[in-house]
């Protein structure tokens, strides 16, 4: 189920730096925000929809997971939807920005928005782009292991002026013509069209006396997103009835810091329709774009890939890391409602980021079948680090499958 989402004022989508009264003066936002928002404010309502019909509340929740209490209604509700450690039958793809049209009755997508792809550069017009590729046999081959048998390729860019794109998306047009190895036409869409940061001041006040603490001046960035502009995303109950989502076809839920309000409504269309991968059966070269953020215990590498060959296999596809353009990492924490302690901070390759594949044994088809439109490089995990696995199901690592080739560069 497809499911829009309008904040009604800004949101505050914090960043993992602490942020302390009279220690750290001041919060700031990321954005595009992490899926891990997302689902909280919506594994939250769900949980006070199946606890509520049993007369339940959100204390017993937090008992049985903090205690493990054997109340067999509550543990059947985090069957469903998962608790500390995992997210159950729970999946939830997304967020993306996008823009509705129409009234709020009955919500029309107009477009989506991603985040610009890594190997993407500005021309020195400043109104077209190039992609950055691998030089075949004209560099010698960059790595990042010592013990690397044999390395990443150097990302060339033929122009000498073109530098890397900021401050603007890609619509779900454009970045499918990008993923088609296309990008002569691709329009720019301003942050600043869908997007603002505002910056408040707040000071800190003493419980019960509700008077100011002297010294606890704050600030706090927060986005204000444009008129009509909202998120989408997909939420599903694997192997649950119909009737577990029905909270979810309208009304108001509590998103991101100081629970701002957010108001939703389900939709009946799939926004993504359509939405194919360009690589053809023939193809032995493609890249992967991540649309979400992804966790792996290698840091910016995969973890079905070999740290030395590069090398990976994923049902029964054999593939050789080529290249990479990965943007600086971003720190994903979290709360733990059950013992209400911070999660542990995990370095993300941010969404963004593209990986350049060779298949050395398989077909293109199956690439397509195993990465276009799924979060299976965030599902491939390391063994013994399930949490991560998990957040597979959240939306984390998201890729989208395109095409590329080597430059060929003459008399170098």
């Amino acid at each position: 189920m497809w499911v829009w989402l309008e904040p009604l004022d800004v949101l505050l989508f914090r960043d993992s730096r602490p942020f302390t009264g009279g220690e750290i003066h001041r919060a700031r936002s990321l954005f595009p925000p992490s899926p891990l928002t997302f689902q909280g404010a919506i594994r939250s309502l769900l949980f006070q929809n199946i606890l509520g019909k049993k007369g339940k509340s959100f204390d017993h929740l937090a008992k049985q997971l903090r205690d493990k209490n054997e109340d067999p209604e509550v543990a059947e509700a985090v069957r469903i939807l998962g608790g500390a450690e995992g997210f159950g039958n729970f999946q939830l793809l997304g967020p993306f920005l996008a823009k509705r049209q129409g009234n709020l009755e009955k919500v029309s997508i107009e477009n989506i928005f991603f985040p610009p792809p890594l190997d993407l550069f500005q021309k020195e017009n400043g109104k077209q782009f190039l992609t950055i590729s691998p030089l075949q046999h004209s560099f010698p081959h960059v790595s990042f292991d010592p013990g690397s048998k044999g390395g990443l390729s150097l990302l060339w860019c033929e122009e000498k002026e073109a530098r890397p794109v900021a401050d603007f998306w890609l619509t779900k047009e454009n970045l499918l013509a990008y993923l088609k190895g296309d990008v002569s036409n691709v329009a720019r869409a301003s942050s600043k069209a869908l997007y603002v940061r505002e910056e408040r001041f707040g000071i800190e006040l003493k419980d019960g006396t509700r008077t100011v603490e002297i010294g606890k001046l704050y600030m706090a960035e927060f986005i204000r997103l444009e008129k009509n502009h909202g998120f989408l995303v997909r939420v599903d109950i694997s192997g649950g009835s119909d009737d577990l989502l029905a909270p979810l076809r309208e009304g108001v839920l509590q998103l991101g810091g100081e629970a701002r309000a957010c108001l939703y409504r389900g939709l009946e269309d799939d926004p993504l329709a359509g939405f194919d991968s360009p690589l053809g059966g023939g193809e032995k070269f493609f890249k992967l774009y991540l649309a979400t953020p992804a966790i792996f215990t290698k840091g910016w590498l995969p973890d079905f890939l070999g740290p030395s060959s590069l090398e990976g296999e994923v049902d029964g596809v054999q593939v050789r890391l080529v290249a990479a353009a990965v943007g600086k990492p971003m720190y994903i924490g979290g709360w733990d409602l059950a013992h209400n302690v911070p999660r542990e901070l995990y370095p993300a390759v941010p969404p963004g980021s593209v990986y350049l594949f060779e298949i050395s044994y398989g077909d293109a088809e199956k690439v397509k079948e195993i990465f276009h439109g799924r979060t299976k490089l965030q599902e491939l995990g390391k063994q013994g680090e399930q949490y991560l696995c998990e957040l597979a199901k959240i939306g984390f690592g998201l890729t989208f499958v395109g095409r590329w080739n080597y430059w060929e560069v003459k008399n170098v």
